[in-house]
């Protein structure tokens, strides 16, 4: 077993402690946190309300189905005085009769209203779905900078399945065995209104416990919701790191990490079913006592006398059915807190800020100068400014290299420019206008990305190219883009061409192969503005000649802003900005920077030092 150190920790830390509080009824629908989630659940019941017809439609068909029930019970009492007391059955055999028609009625009612009720909760999900994954299209890079990507998968999966218990099964039930309840103890009052009232006296009591089980359903909800985006996420970095995990022995890190993230789900899932197990006894155990009550006191001749044999029996039965949707009502209290705080899981997202968008300035195609004015920029996880001070202009169809060492803030420079991070000090142009001014639409359609980490999609060669414009595969410029980003050259020798599939992220292809795709994308946006993010700081030596080639392409008449720890790359760049702790260190042609032997030089002879100068290791 592998010690638990600090990054295991972060799947370790303990539960909150759980209050004892006893709450009330009247605060069934509560938040983990105390306050009220009724504002949650109204908004939920939004969603559900919005296919009002069918909802409505649905819970009509219940009502009768539980009013045929009822009936059935109300039918027997006069059938048995008829066919066992009075011995007259001329006057009871149209009873067979209507409990037949009753019976089948009650069967297209309960498949009506299942059906309905289940419709609107399968559009619910939908919605909320799309709803979610709309929003994740717009929101800033610093939400997922702080994001884990389990919980955010979690939350389409696991938690938008628990707001359906919320938004349509607790609904269903809400109406079915609450109508059941209520037309059973209409039976019963028909009856014999003294014994109902006893059977009453149990009802606060009931609401007592369902309102204390309640808070407790709540809170392990949404401690269950959180370890499964803790597990999510676990698997997903293991299927995705699977060669890091094996070439440096992982595994049983992984699996003792996994363990532990699993023990705490189904520590909270035990504990929400302990609850459940100890409240629907303890529920039924008091209605159970009340029958028992009921019957002792109705043997007694002063309940006795009064009332036929047939009506006792019609009494004692509809109790008896009373228990079931009882038993349901209990168990829907779960159903509900679940959904409750799945609900709120995933209306935190719906919720998150977007990026900020700006409907005014719209450009259609920039020459592509850009400004850089006093520019500040802080990350807010880090306590240094990633950005402090940033002056630079950058003319139409120059090529801009920025270096550094790590941290030195040159990709902060070049990610504010489309606007991944808006920056905090100062303004940044393109073409005369602050950015801010602009839509990010047009902002981005200006912009082209090839960066050292290829996304690819799980789709065809030609699709993936074809993004850059939304057009279709067979479009010419995805062809002609294939062919100048030499793309072609390896997919003729592929079975299917440029339909071809690349796999998860490309993984069906070499890392130069990635690349070219990349470019060939890029192409095929024709974006004034390119930037380079360390486009070939992952290929070997060939593949990067290759891919040098084709970048040489994408640049022509293209202000380039190039992001390169390879200073091999960036010798013909018309500028070198040398970034050092958020600030231009110095700024020239390369051979200028060379002759003036200071950090510049120093880089280069740090990368270009002959390995028997090296110093010892």
């Amino acid at each position: 077993m592998l010690p638990i150190n600090s990054r295991m920790a972060n799947y370790l830390l303990p539960d909150p402690p759980i209050s004892s509080t006893l709450i009330f009824p009247a605060d069934m629908i509560k938040g983990a946190s105390g306050q009220s989630s009724w504002h949650t659940y109204r908004r939920l019941l939004g969603y559900t309300f919005s296919k009002w017809q069918y909802l409505l439609l649905g819970s009509v068909a219940l009502l009768v189905f539980s009013g045929m029930d009822a009936l059935i019970v109300y039918l027997l009492g006069p059938f048995v005085d008829g066919a066992f007391v009075d011995n007259s059955y001329d006057e009871i055999k149209w009873i067979p009769v209507a409990l037949l028609f009753v019976i089948v009625f009650r069967g297209i009612a309960n498949f009506v209203g299942t059906y309905f009720i289940g419709y609107v909760g399968a559009h619910v999900i939908k919605i909320l779905r799309q709803q979610m994954f709309n929003r994740l299209q717009y929101l800033p890079a610093q939400y997922f900078d702080h994001q884990v990507t389990g919980s955010l998968l979690s939350k389409f999966s696991y938690d938008v399945e628990l707001v359906i218990g919320a938004a349509s099964k607790s609904l269903r039930s809400l109406i079915e065995d609450t109508s059941k309840i209520i037309f059973l103890l209409a039976v019963m009052l028909i009856n014999n209104w003294k014994l109902t009232l006893i059977f009453l006296v149990v009802a606060p009591i009931i609401a007592l416990v369902v309102g204390y089980t309640s808070k407790l359903f709540r809170k392990y909800s949404t401690r269950m919701q959180r370890s499964v985006g803790k597990i999510t996420n676990i698997v997903e970095e293991s299927i995705v790191g699977h060669r890091i995990v094996k070439i440096f022995g992982g595994q049983e890190y992984e699996i003792n990490k996994f363990r532990h993230t699993n023990e705490r789900y189904i520590r909270n899932n035990l504990r929400k079913v302990m609850t459940k197990a100890a409240s629907t006894p303890v529920i039924q155990m008091l209605v159970g006592f009340v029958l028992v009550v009921v019957l002792a006191i109705a043997a007694r001749p002063a309940f006795a006398s009064g009332e036929s044999a047939g009506e006792f029996m019609a009494f004692i039965i509809a109790m008896i059915w009373i228990l079931t949707p009882a038993r349901k009502l209990t168990l829907v209290n779960e159903i509900l807190q679940t959904g409750i705080a799945a609900s709120e899981s995933i209306f935190e997202l719906i919720d998150s800020e977007k990026e900020q968008e700006n409907l005014g300035n719209r450009l259609t195609r920039c020459r592509g100068k850009i400004e850089y004015k006093d520019v500040c920029f802080k990350y807010p996880s880090r306590k240094d400014k990633a950005l402090e001070g940033i002056s630079l202009t950058i003319e139409p169809g120059e090529t801009v290299a920025f270096v550094g060492k790590s941290g030195s803030g040159k990709s902060t420079i070049v990610n504010v420019l489309p606007r991944f991070y808006d920056v905090d000090k100062g303004e940044i142009l393109l073409d005369g206008i602050s950015i801010k001014e602009l839509s990010l639409v047009s902002l981005r359609e200006q912009i082209a990305l090839v960066s050292q980490e290829v996304v690819l999609f799980n789709d065809t060669v030609a699709n993936n190219i074809a993004y850059a414009r939304n057009v279709e595969s067979n479009d010419p410029g995805v062809v002609e883009a294939a062919s100048v980003a030499r793309v072609l050259e390896f997919t003729e020798k592929l079975p299917e061409g440029l339909d071809t599939l690349v796999g998860e992220n490309g993984v069906l292809l070499s890392g130069g192969q990635r690349q070219r795709i990349a470019i060939a994308r890029a192409l095929l946006k024709d974006a004034p503005v390119l930037i380079l993010d360390e486009a070939t700081s992952s290929l070997d030596t060939e593949s990067e000649k290759l891919i040098q080639a084709a970048l040489e392409v994408l640049q022509k008449n293209r202000t380039t802003l190039i992001i390169a720890h390879r200073l091999s790359t960036i010798e013909k760049a018309d500028r070198v900005v040398v970034m050092d702790k958020g600030s231009i260190a110095e700024m020239g042609r390369h051979q200028e920077l060379l002759e003036h032997n200071r950090a510049y030089a120093d880089l280069y002879k740090l990368q270009f030092r002959p390995s028997s100068m090296a110093p010892d290791a």
